[in-house]
């Protein structure tokens, strides 16, 4: 399946085979068992095959699952509205950070915003750093045993349990994390944690050209940092409004819009005395 993602005009049979090293009769196989499925479409004219159909619904059901609590997604987009820079929300699955919410940014040069699903070690993004560094020091240790190595996933560089020790501390002390271009010279990244109340639940980040983002810099971090604590402020309002009220029944809608609105109200007031 990844190998008919990769090539989305299609691909013959020969070509997948070699490029999974299975041989021809197995690829076959496999192909016409995806086909008779759903997840795989076979062009009787051309030749070629695809994904299929099938493939949307898993994927719907992939992204629903990740979406973060509905009122982070509009300071999502505050994010990318105050920066022109793309944004990000992420969460922390197993020993990977994955992004659950995007939106691109509309800069010229903007980094690409990827999509809802992308995953990659923790250790290695700005964005995992910072939710490694909330992690309790019992969970954080497993991370290391089970990350043993900290290896580096190309083109981001490898590190140390040492060397992450030290990072962490830094992001604990900062309120946040930076990607510098370690992985990318062209690509930077600001990540702050955002928490329920509870404990660290996700994280925000702007990921920017390097050459504007050491330009803004201090203004970047000040947005994501007053976006994470508002994010955070509201989840912990909705949590307390989780239980139930004295007549047992939810708060209502409009309340819950109300607080959602003079959430974003007060981040629109603190991004137009940054800077």
């Amino acid at each position: 399946l990844e190998a008919l993602a990769a090539r989305p005009g299609g691909a013959t049979p020969k070509e997948l085979s070699q490029a999974l090293g299975l041989h021809l009769s197995t690829c076959y196989r496999l192909l016409n068992t995806l086909v008779s499925a759903g997840y795989a479409a076979h062009s009787a004219s051309s030749g070629l095959f695809r994904l299929g159909p099938r493939i949307a619904y898993l994927h719907n059901g992939y992204v629903a699952a990740l979406q973060p609590h509905p009122a982070t997604l509009p300071f999502v987009h505050t994010l990318q509205l105050a920066t022109g820079e793309t944004a990000m929300f992420n969460h922390l699955e197993g020993d990977d950070v994955v992004v659950t919410a995007t939106v691109a940014g509309s800069r010229p040069d903007s980094h690409p915003p990827g999509y809802a699903g992308m995953a990659i070690p923790a250790h290695v993004l700005a964005a995992g750093r910072v939710l490694l560094a909330g992690l309790p020091a019992a969970q954080f240790e497993a991370y290391l045993t089970r990350c043993v190595t900290l290896a580096g996933i190309p083109p981001f560089p490898a590190t140390t349990p040492a060397v992450l020790r030290e990072e962490l501390a830094r992001i604990r002390l900062a309120g946040y994390a930076l990607d510098r271009g370690e992985g990318n010279p062209n690509v930077c990244c600001v990540s702050a944690p955002v928490s329920d109340g509870a404990g660290v639940v996700g994280s925000i980040a702007t990921v920017a050209p390097c050459a504007r983002f050491r330009r803004e810099e201090q203004t970047l971090v000040a947005v994501n940092l007053e976006v994470a604590r508002a994010i955070g402020a509201l989840l912990t309002g909705a949590a307390g409004r989780d239980e139930p009220t004295v007549a047992g029944q939810d708060e209502p809608e409009e309340v819950v819009q109300a607080a959602m609105a003079a959430r974003l109200m007060s981040v629109a007031e603190s991004m137009s005395r940054v800077g």
